[in-house]
């Protein structure tokens, strides 16, 4: 099994929880301060470079990003198809995936 956290040297690293190794470290352009939430093998993490980031939990390569135009220090919420999250400007998003 994975650990995930995240870093204000600006990355989001994954370890395995047995060993304690590397598996993957991914860059962003700032540093992180919300958790990641993992859902359906794509870990999401927001940064202050005002980017909420998806990424694939098996090898660490980004599959996704949304621009919020803030910093994202939230923890994103995650339930029945939606995406929740709020910026440090104070603007709540809510994004469905989409089919």
């Amino acid at each position: 099994s994975a650990v995930v956290f995240p870093s204000r040297s600006e990355r989001v690293f994954c370890v395995n929880a047995s060993t304690g190794r590397v598996r993957w470290t991914f860059r962003t352009k700032s540093a992180v301060d919300s958790s990641p939430v993992v859902s359906g093998g794509t870990v999401y993490v927001g940064s202050d470079d005002g980017n909420l980031y998806g990424i694939r939990l098996s090898d660490g390569k980004g599959v996704w990003q949304f621009k919020a135009g803030a910093e994202v220090r939230s923890s994103a919420a995650i339930a029945e198809g939606r995406l929740v999250f709020g910026t440090n400007d104070g603007t709540v998003f809510c994004l469905r995936a989409s089919k």
